[in-house]
């Protein structure tokens, strides 16, 4: 096959700028016992008003969620609000429990407080909120009824107060799906959970560009410390360009540390369209071509300048990359299988299709390392159904692949922990995938000219373009309850 060498390509504005907004909401559960009998005598709930003083804690890198204040005061909790209308006192917190629904697109830090009975006796209970001091609020509330209505809890010498307090962090579950942004696991169950008061909310941050959507199938990267903006709520990461000679190649995703994946098709793929690319010379035999990037959509193919029948194989990566076209069948956010060195990331049995039927000969799986990586055993279907285990617990091994199964469409890998828990695997494909998708029907004749305009499967960059990059997290008060 002959291929021409690449022109420049359609420019685009060489800035891929990400918001991530995050939302934050705190609830109360409170439980009035009888000291005496055991008995639950009262309950009630408060959804609090989320205060503009949170922010400041959070972006100055400060905890906010350190006390319990009641008080006895009455009107209508606002934004604005510092402290209780009529504070009585506060209580300490402890047993610190920690949820994350990846799902449904939250984590959840809960803590609690204890009145014991011989405190705040003859008191009217009939405001809380969460106090980063035992004096200033950071959410502030009224007490209500499980339907909502106002209601007092009036203290006795005989009543135990228990203040369950629960802080939420949310973001979109889907969006990552609808080619979109991903939260990950790992910040469920740290960033974010940080940030809904399980600890100081971290301000530093790096950004990778990889030609999958994957952690560690790295183009590059930049570090950089955000720049925090009280006012708007947010912290951008100014991470800097990449030069002519950095991240060159078929971007497919970014990745903000651990913290966030964000597809590409984020910044409207439409964005990046490229015209006239030389994609080679006929030489009256060859009728296979290849794209410099793979092909999303809108491909039109032109001999001497004008427009010829082709078969595209669009999405199709080449150069005997198969993974672009391997994905998973699952609803577990914590598994991902795209282009490069493929990603294993969870704890689940995960299945992989493989839909073009390429002949996968071998497996190859990298020995414990950097993650203290675990072992798997991998194994391949031609049905989805009857498995035959071509590796057993394994580590720094390549797996063959018996020709009955070469070419199958299902593989599963059951993943071993590592002496220092599974974190993540790179898994290698060997295969003889067509390095072509650009098909004539009959070959261009000898010495003509073939180019293409098409909308790329990524952000396209390569020795004519720089990038530019920013993450913006914007923070703010969640609008409904939970």
């Amino acid at each position: 096959m002959l291929r021409g060498t690449k022109q420049a390509i359609a420019k685009p504005d060489g800035k891929l700028n990400v918001n991530i907004p995050v939302n934050i909401h705190n609830r109360f559960d409170i439980e009035v016992r009888d000291a005496k009998t055991g008995e639950v005598k009262q309950k009630a709930q408060a959804f609090n008003v989320v205060c503009d003083a949170i922010w400041n804690r959070i972006l100055t890198g400060n905890t906010y969620f350190n006390y319990i204040l009641y008080g006895s005061g009455s009107g209508t909790p606002s934004v604005s609000d510092t402290a209780l209308f009529t504070l009585i006192s506060y209580v300490g917190l402890g047993n610190v429990n920690t949820d994350y629904d990846l799902t449904e697109g939250w984590c959840s830090v809960q803590k609690s407080g204890t009145i014991n009975e011989t405190t705040a006796v003859g008191q009217t209970i009939t405001e809380i909120g969460i106090g980063y001091d035992g004096t200033h609020c950071v959410t502030h509330a009224m007490l209500q009824d499980m339907n909502g209505n106002p209601i007092t809890i009036t203290k006795t010498d005989t009543d135990i107060i228990t203040f369950y307090a629960t802080v939420f962090v949310h973001w979109n579950p889907n969006g990552y799906q609808n080619g979109k942004i991903l939260i990950t696991e790992n910040a469920a169950k740290g960033w974010f959970s940080n940030l809904a008061g399980n600890g100081t909310f971290g301000l530093t941050g790096n950004v990778y560009t990889r030609i999958g959507k994957t952690f560690y199938a790295t183009l590059g990267g930049k570090s950089a410390n955000p720049v925090v903006n009280i006012a708007s709520k947010s912290l951008t990461w100014t991470f800097g360009r990449f030069a002519v000679g950095e991240s060159n190649g078929a971007i497919r995703s970014l990745t903000l540390g651990d913290v966030a994946i964000i597809d590409v098709d984020y910044f409207g793929l439409s964005n990046y369209a490229i015209t006239g690319e030389s994609i080679g010379t006929g030489d009256g035999e060859t009728t296979d071509f290849a794209s410099h990037f793979p092909i999303k959509t809108g491909a039109t193919v032109y001999v001497d300048g004008q427009s010829v029948t082709t078969t595209i194989d669009y999405g199709l990566s080449y150069l005997h990359d198969i993974s672009r076209d391997v994905y998973t069948v699952t609803d577990d956010y914590n598994f991902y299988v795209l282009k490069g060195s493929t990603l294993l990331a969870g704890e689940d049995i995960e299945y992989l299709i493989n839909p073009h039927r390429y002949s996968i000969s071998a497996v190859g799986i990298p020995g414990r390392g950097w993650g203290e990586y675990g072992a798997v055993s991998v194994f391949v279907s031609n049905d989805g159904e009857d498995w035959y285990k071509i590796a057993n617990n394994v580590a720094n091994y390549t797996a063959s692949i018996p020709n009955e199964y070469i070419g199958a469409e299902y593989f599963k890998f059951e993943k071993h922990r590592g002496a220092g828990g599974f974190s993540a695997m790179n898994i290698t494909f060997v295969t003889d995938a067509t390095d072509t998708n650009i098909h004539f029907q009959t070959p261009p004749a000898a010495g003509a000219v073939i180019t293409a305009d098409y909308t790329p499967d990524c952000i396209p960059k390569d020795t004519d373009h720089v990038l530019d990059v920013s993450v913006t997290l914007t923070l703010g008060a969640y609008s409904g309850n939970a």
